[in-house]
């Protein structure tokens, strides 16, 4: 089931990118998506052009680790054609909404991307720097 609504998630944002520029703008043909944040939100808005309308749910400068919908977004989420949302544990107060409404079409984006990890690492930083402005040579002089 879940593969199954992944590969559907990824069809409909390669979907979202072919639709023409100039697609009808009347509401009843125009997707309605819903994105958990703003960042994504502008990447959602930007591939979907015309054909979607766009609802970001968390406010800028929410702690996307707690934060929590309101009754209202969750209507909106369930109501929506998709969600987007990040994944990697990024909205933590929100994978239980998703977990336990089947109804809600949710697309997990990181899992259209590589990942970088960026596990720890066990050395000091006595004898080099993690501050790129620190190696650059021309910083040096």
């Amino acid at each position: 089931m879940f593969k199954k609504r992944v590969i559907l998630s990824f069809m409909l944002l390669l979907a979202l990118m072919v639709v023409p520029a100039q697609a009808d703008e009347s509401d009843d043909e125009r997707l309605n998506v819903v994105v958990t944040f703003s960042i994504l939100g502008d990447v959602v808005e930007r591939v979907a052009g015309d054909a979607a309308d766009v609802t970001v749910i968390m406010p800028r400068n929410a702690d996307p680790h707690v934060y929590e919908p309101t009754p209202q977004q969750v209507i909106a989420m369930t109501n929506a054609d998709i969600v987007f949302s990040n994944g990697m544990r990024f909205e933590e107060g929100i994978v239980p909404l998703f977990e336990a409404d089947d109804s809600i079409n949710h697309a997990i984006a990181s899992l259209c991307v590589p990942v970088w990890s960026f596990d720890g690492h066990d050395h000091d930083h006595d004898d080099h720097a993690h501050d790129y402005n620190e190696d650059r040579p021309q910083d040096k002089e």
